[in-house]
């Protein structure tokens, strides 16, 4: 009987141990893809404030707009030509961007 209890631990402490590697493998792992996942918001975000920048730009040149709106964005932007800058708004943070020139 002895040796079955002793056969027993035997199974169980590498069976915890291969258990708390794969664990700590799956934890790392989740930390990695929230950073890349964050990374790649913060890539987007530029992203719709640079191209609304240009929209804001464009349409004050062409057409002397000095207000806008992207909804599908969440976005909107305010060209300050006084101050040569465009202010843009998106989901609620707000930008400072200069004024672009053709």
């Amino acid at each position: 009987m002895l040796k079955n209890r002793e056969r027993s631990a035997y199974v169980l402490l590498p069976t915890i141990l291969i258990l708390s590697a794969l664990s700590m493998g799956y934890i790392l792992q989740s930390r990695a893809l929230t950073q890349r996942l964050q990374a790649t918001k913060a890539i987007i975000r530029q992203e719709e404030v640079d191209t609304l920048q240009i929209r804001a730009a464009t349409a004050y040149h062409q057409n002397g707009q000095k207000e806008g709106a992207n909804k599908k964005a969440s976005a909107s932007y305010e060209v300050q030509p006084e101050k040569d800058r465009i202010q843009i708004t998106v989901k609620g943070d707000v930008f400072e961007r200069p004024l672009l020139h053709p």
